[in-house]
């Protein structure tokens, strides 16, 4: 958990290695793939950008990368909490010709 102006206040590379760190530490019953890996570098790139950007009228907000709720067995990408909103996130990588998520998720279910 972080503050998007934690995370503004890092240069780049030292963010998104840190937190892709941090990810492949949480999942070690997994197999973290190289994939995974990319996906989750060009999010926390994603992540920093707009943090970089926001950080002085949404610094404060807190920022959970693959928050698990309790009672809900997905794990959204992003959470972002500011003082009157919740923002739920999800980030795709890899996918080409895919419109929207909800159009990943139906092709790859009728597979």
């Amino acid at each position: 958990m972080s503050t998007l102006g934690e995370i503004a206040s890092l240069d780049s590379t030292t963010y998104v290695a840190e937190a892709t760190k941090s990810m492949a530490a949480r999942f070690t019953k997994f197999v973290v793939t190289p994939e995974q890996i990319t996906a989750w570098q060009v999010g926390f790139n994603w992540i920093h950008e707009i943090a970089t950007k926001v950080r002085t009228f949404a610094g404060d907000w807190i920022a959970l990368a693959e928050y698990a709720a309790p009672l809900i067995s997905g794990r959204p990408d992003l959470v972002i909490i500011s003082p009157g909103y919740i923002f739920v996130i999800e980030m795709k990588t890899g996918i080409s010709g895919i419109s929207s998520a909800g159009e990943s998720w139906d092709r790859n279910s009728c597979q």
